[in-house]
C-alpha cells in the first residue's frame, strides 16, 4: 500500500533528519551519519510485516480490522499527494521527537494518563524518548511509582485504542467516556514481553500523532540505526 511506501521511503533517510532536525549530540550524529543505509528490498519487506494490511478475516484472534485509519493512505493519491503525505509524515515525526526527547537538565516529554488494568487504576505521567530514540521513559508524576523503561525495538505495533482488538476487553474500555477513548493509545509488545501498554494522550490530535510517530520510530530501530 502506499502507507507502506512512505513508511519504507521515510525510515531510509530517517537518520539523517533526526539527526539534524532533532539530535544535538554531536556523538550521536557521528554515529547516525556513519550508518550503512539498509538494503531498501530487505527494508520494505520489514515495513510490510510490520504495517501491513490485516486479513479480513480475524477469526484467528488477530486485530478484527485494518491498521490504524492514522497510518493508512488514500489509494488515489496522485504523485503530488503522495509527495506531501510523505512530508506531512516526516514533519510529524521531526515534531513528535523534539517534543519528547529527553533533555539534560530537565523534564522532558507529554504529559498522559497511564491506564493499569491490572490494578484498574489510572496514574499521571510523562513520557519521553533517550537521546538515541530507543529507550521509551514512563516517569510518574508521583514519586512512589516507578520509571518504566521499554526498549523501542520491543515495540510490536503502536494502535489507537478503540482499534486495538484487545483493548474491547479491558477494564477501561465499559469506564472511560467517548471522549476519553478517542484519547486512548495501545502500545502492543513483542511475544515475549508483557501486556500491551495503554495510555491516555491529553488530546485525541496527540493520540494519532503518537502512533503515526512512533509507528515510523519502531521502523527506524528495527534497522538496529542506532
Amino acid at each position: 500500500s502506499l502507507a507502506q511506501d512512505f513508511a519504507f521511503s521515510y525510515v531510509c533517510g530517517m537518520g539523517e533528519v533526526l539527526t539534524k532536525d532533532c539530535c544535538h549530540s554531536s556523538g550521536f550524529q557521528d554515529e547516525v551519519s556513519q550508518t550503512p543505509r539498509p538494503d531498501p528490498g530487505a527494508l520494505y519487506q520489514q515495513a510490510r510485516v510490520s504495517i501491513g494490511p490485516v486479513p479480513a478475516d480475524a477469526s484467528d484472534g488477530g486485530p478484527m480490522h485494518d491498521p490504524p485509519t492514522s497510518r493508512t493512505a488514500k489509494l488515489t493519491m496522485d504523485p503530488d499527494e503522495q509527495e506531501k503525505e510523505k512530508l506531512r509524515l516526516r514533519t510529524l515525526t521531526t515534531d513528535f521527537v523534539r517534543d519528547v526527547i529527553a533533555q539534560d537538565g530537565g523534564r522532558q516529554g507529554c504529559l498522559i494518563t497511564v491506564l493499569d488494568g491490572l490494578r484498574g487504576e489510572q496514574y499521571e505521567a510523562m513520557y519521553s524518548l533517550d537521546g538515541s530514540l530507543r529507550s521509551f521513559v514512563i516517569e510518574p508524576i508521583e514519586q512512589h511509582r516507578s520509571t518504566r523503561v521499554i526498549p523501542v525495538p520491543d515495540f510490536h505495533d503502536v494502535w489507537l485504542g478503540r482499534e486495538f482488538r484487545d483493548f474491547e476487553g479491558t477494564f477501561w474500555a465499559s469506564q472511560l467516556t467517548d471522549e476519553q477513548l478517542d484519547r486512548v493509545v495501545a502500545v502492543e509488545l513483542s511475544p515475549d514481553s508483557t501486556s500491551p501498554l495503554y495510555f491516555m494522550e491529553s488530546t485525541a490530535v496527540l493520540a494519532d500523532r503518537f502512533v503515526q510517530a512512533m509507528t515510523i520510530l519502531v521502523l527506524y530501530n528495527a534497522q538496529d540505526c542506532k
